[in-house]
């Protein structure tokens, strides 16, 4: 993972990234601004970070070519949907995941409200907090509505049931968000957080998303919120972006960079440009049913 420094406007040296005075000519730094605070009930203390960790994320469809294997899959893949092309990197500062023959590239459908669950097992102080506050983040960068249906006592693991109508309802089962112990199986080394969504073909042939899940390291001690620093809440929108088709690129300014920086929890203009590909903009998608 990169490390940031920090530059002395005065006499230009490199500095720590959390350096208040500059180590050469003692010039102050003015402190970075934070982002607009939401209101919650909830007021946690936050963790305090570890050591410097990296995001990775493994998205299941093509976790025969990743780093989970086989044993990770979802269902989906007993579906036998056509079979998906990885998207390009887009002049605009993003790429998508999964794309068609034709270039459309995998979504949910954008026309209809997408529902989530968290399972507080195993999660750190200010977690239901950080999930809230970054599914409002997503939805607003995504144009659509991103419902909380509450938690739930739903083992959190990538590899689940994606119909659970004695749990959930006859419907696709939500997006299921949660932290679970360090498992080799699922977390690379310095690893974060994981996820990934089912992939299905609809009968006009379009690649749709159906459910997902984000599933993070309990053993990682990172900061709450969407400040500057190594923060859950940027986690959070990395993984979001995974579960709704996003790739990652190479751009340290983007949230869909794989390396946790320190910089706040914002969506750059790339991640937007992707974000608003994947909503209302690209029309409405047909969902195939459960079961």
């Amino acid at each position: 993972m990169s490390v940031e420094g920090k530059r002395c406007p005065a006499c230009g040296s490199i500095n720590r990234a959390d350096a208040q005075w500059c180590g050469r000519c003692y010039t102050r730094f003015e402190p970075e601004p934070e982002p607009e605070p939401y209101e919650f009930e909830l007021e946690e203390e936050p963790y305090e970070p570890r050591h410097p960790t990296r995001v990775v994320a493994a998205i299941l469809i093509v976790a025969l070519v990743g780093s989970l294997g086989a044993a990770a899959l979802f269902s989906a893949l007993r579906q036998d949907p056509a079979v998906p092309r990885e998207g390009l990197a887009n002049a605009a500062g993003f790429r998508f995941l999964r794309v068609d023959d034709a270039g459309n590239p995998a979504r949910y459908d954008p026309c209809r409200d997408l529902h989530f669950v968290f399972n507080p097992e195993d999660a750190p102080r200010g977690a239901l907090r950080d999930v809230r506050v970054a599914a409002d983040i997503v939805a607003q960068g995504l144009g659509v509505r991103i419902v909380f249906d509450g938690t739930t006592d739903e083992e959190v693991r990538l590899h689940r049931p994606s119909y659970q109508p004695d749990r959930y309802g006859d419907r696709w089962a939500p997006v299921l968000i949660g932290w679970i112990p360090q498992d080799s199986a699922i977390f690379d080394l310095d690893s974060v957080g994981v996820a990934g969504s089912e992939l299905r073909e609809n009968g006009a042939g379009d690649l749709v998303y159906v459910t997902g899940a984000i599933v993070l390291n309990a053993t990682e001690h990172l900061d709450n919120g969407f400040g500057a620093g190594k923060t859950w809440g940027k986690v959070l929108l990395h993984e979001w972006g995974h579960v709704l088709g996003l790739g990652h690129v190479a751009n340290p300014a983007q949230v869909m960079n794989p390396d946790l920086v320190s910089s706040p929890a914002l969506w750059g203009t790339g991640d937007l440009a992707g974000l608003r590909q994947l909503g209302p903009l690209g029309g409405c998608v047909q969902v195939p049913r459960p079961g």
